[in-house]
């Protein structure tokens, strides 16, 4: 910690950033993006992510914009500059470490930005509301299991934390869903090529195709199989058996590609199915999948399929 000549204090990036590190671990997921970007200015959110249950909720967004000036260091380095000035203010909005923000200058920015963020999370929930009168207000199944994930990490429930989760929670289910990189020029070239392609979710099929109605993928795939289609979750290979009769292809003909090797590669390999293990979606640390190949960008796929449709 920090003290100013004035008295007041505040806790600097790296000390957040460590203990958020030590208390959560492998269940801490912190990401930036760039929302905007000129010569002159650049405004960047952070995203600090849970995990619960194999779930990744978002608990907190902060916001840093930053103008590049005449300054060595600034000239330079102004996008960093905002990355870590929105790294701070997303870990201070926590309150796990003390209400301090990352500098003086923060606190005001911090709370114009979070109040706005409260009001596209309103206009957020307003939208999912409308769209899907059953979705209106969470369960108790699922509020149960946000007070339990707060106790476990900041020993009560606090409304505050507990409103966080919740939008967070509708948020990553239905609007804050992003493709990873190359994934619609992948299946582009996949089905150029003549590739059939299916999805296979243990995912209820409601929940499944709106998540693939939202990312706009519907078009690409000849079959979507989910749990309420086969009645059977992965590992097991009753949906992978499904998928390849309705496919109508032999096993041996067949890729599979996911990111949760116990699940996914297990199940395909029961049948004799060459597995891809997509290393830029793990969430486990995985050292050894187990799958024929390991890629970490999707479009690696299209190189794997031409190789082996030219032996």
């Amino acid at each position: 910690m920090v003290t100013l000549e004035n008295g007041q204090t505040y806790t600097k990036v790296d000390y957040r950033l460590k203990k958020a590190r030590e208390k959560f671990g492998f269940d801490l997921r912190i990401m930036n993006k760039i929302i905007e970007k000129d010569e002159r200015e650049v405004l960047v959110e952070c995203s600090i992510y849970l995990r619960e249950e194999n779930e990744w909720f978002l608990v907190q967004n902060g916001h840093a914009q930053e103008m590049r000036d005449s300054s060595h260091m600034n000239t330079y380095n102004y996008v960093e500059i905002a990355e870590t000035s929105a790294m701070g203010r997303a870990l201070a909005g926590l309150g796990l470490f003390g209400n301090e923000f990352a500098s003086i200058n923060e606190i005001e920015s911090s709370n114009n930005h979070q109040s706005n963020n409260t009001q596209v999370a309103k206009k957020t929930t307003k939208r999912v509301s409308s769209s899907n009168k059953k979705q209106k207000s969470i369960t108790t199944e699922q509020l149960s299991v946000l007070n339990d994930f707060l106790n476990k990490t900041i020993g009560e429930v606090n409304n505050k934390y507990l409103a966080a989760g919740i939008v967070a929670y509708r948020r990553a289910r239905e609007a804050n869903l992003l493709l990873y990189p190359n994934v619609n020029h992948t299946l582009v070239e996949l089905l150029k090529r003549g590739v059939k392609l299916a999805v296979v979710s243990d995912a209820p099929s409601r929940e499944a195709w709106m998540r693939i109605y939202y990312l706009n993928l519907h078009h690409h795939f000849d079959v979507v199989l989910t749990f309420d289609d086969t009645n059977a979750r992965k590992p097991s290979p009753i949906p992978f058996e499904m998928a390849l009769s309705q496919l109508n292809i032999d096993p041996e003909e067949a890729l599979m590609v996911g990111d949760w090797p116990e699940r996914d590669v297990v199940g395909a390999k029961k049948l004799g199915i060459r597995t891809i293990f997509a290393r830029y979606g793990d969430a486990f640390g995985t050292v050894d999948s187990g799958a024929d190949w390991d890629i970490n960008d999707v479009y690696e796929i299209v190189g794997i399929v031409t190789e082996l449709n030219s032996g």
